[in-house]
Parts: structure tokens; sequence; C-alpha cells
């Protein structure tokens, strides 16, 4: 098997189990440090295509003035959201204090989802630092709000007021 390059495109088929009940077919982008991000999965039954939800969640992360951006997009349920739990975590974790988490891709959140980001805040403010939210669409926002967590978080409309409002305090 060769190597491949951070953000090459791949294909991975393989039978169906049982074998005579289809095949599968996965196309998807390698990420940095051989992480797989599929981006579909297809059931191929008898020259019939059946594309599968996939519960995909991308985690990207960047520095802007003093805080750092963590950009979710897709869907962040039970399966998903570790990924966003474990770079929150390391940030928190290396004494990052300024965080923002940009939704403003993020089509989903279960209750799954609204934990980490209420454990992340908890853990940031223990420690004296403080974790903003921007760019949440109407209905992501609607569930923060059913859920009353915009009384405990501090929401933006874009990553850029978020960091401005950090970039102001200082």
């Amino acid at each position: 098997m060769r190597n491949l390059d951070e953000n090459a495109q791949f294909l991975l088929e393989y039978p169906g189990d049982p074998p005579d009940q289809g095949r599968f077919m996965e196309v998807g982008t390698l990420l940095a440090g051989s992480r797989f991000m599929r981006k579909r999965t297809i059931l191929i039954l008898d020259h019939v295509e059946i594309e599968l939800m996939e519960n995909i969640l991308r985690v990207d992360e960047s520095r802007s003035g003093s805080a750092t951006i963590v950009s979710l997009s897709g869907r962040m349920d039970a399966s998903s959201s570790p990924a966003a739990e474990a770079v929150l975590s390391r940030l928190i974790g290396s004494g990052e204090r300024r965080i923002v988490v940009d939704m403003s891709d993020l089509d989903y959140i279960s209750s799954a989802g609204l934990r980490v980001m209420l454990a992340s805040l908890k853990r940031l403010r223990e420690d004296g630092g403080q974790l903003l939210l921007a760019g949440l669409k109407p209905e992501i926002r609607n569930i923060f709000e059913i859920a009353g967590f915009q009384r405990i978080f501090s929401i933006y409309p874009s990553p850029e007021d978020a960091v401005s409002s950090f970039d102001a305090r200082v």
C-alpha cells in the first residue's frame, strides 16, 4: 500500500455482509494524522445505488487575534462529538484560555454535542478561561434556546465578532 498525501481523495470498495447482499463504496478525503473523513457511503444492490446518511463532523482550528477558533462543520452527535471533544480538551489542557467555536457550518447538534460544549465551557471557566460560540444557524440556535443554553453561553453572530470581544477585554 502506498502512502497517501494529506487531503488525498480515496475510494474504498468492499463486499456487504453477507457478500451476496451487495457491496459498499466509500468516497472521502485523507486528513492530517491519517484520519479518514468519510464523505459518503454508497450501498450498491443489483445496479441500484443507495446513499447512506453519514455522521460526519469536521473539526478545524485556527488562530485569530488572542483566540483559537475551532470550526465545526457537518453533524455533531453521539458518534461524531468525540472528535470535537478531543480537540477542545487538547486545547484547554495545553493552556488555551480563549476559544471561539465557529458553528456557521454545523448542520445538526444532539444532546451529546451540547454536553461537549457545556463540559468544555465549565472546564475553561474553572481555569479562568472563556468559550464563546459564533455563527449559529437558526436551527442550531433554536436547539441552544430549547436547552436554555443561550443563558449560559455568550453567542456572537460571527467568529470575528467573538474574537473582537476578547480583544476588547485586553
